[in-house]
């Protein structure tokens, strides 16, 4: 079960709020965030609030602030496995 919440500006809010944790723990301030991202810090605020940010600026501070490890789960779900190739592979000879 997702401990994410399920409307859009709570999912927002929710990363906005982790994100800013992250910063926090990593001993950044916005502005050195911003600087390393190559962002506003108006933007960063944005993210940490949860308003509306772009997919680019969560990766960029996350990059920033040393934590894009936190988009290794999605990187999993790009990557076909093995299992699923060998399936689609005898699906499409069935055709």
């Amino acid at each position: 079960m997702s401990r994410i919440p399920g409307n859009i500006q709570d999912t927002e809010a929710t990363i906005g709020r982790v994100v800013r944790r992250w910063r926090i723990e990593g001993g950044f301030s916005q502005n050195d965030v911003a600087e390393r991202a190559g962002l506003s810090r108006s933007a960063v605020q944005g993210l940490e609030r949860g308003t509306g940010t772009r997919l680019a600026t969560l990766l960029a501070v996350l990059r920033a602030i040393g934590r894009d490890d936190a988009l290794d789960a999605l990187r999993e779900l790009a990557i076909p496995t093995l299992a699923v190739i060998v399936a689609l592979s005898f699906l499409l000879t069935r055709l």
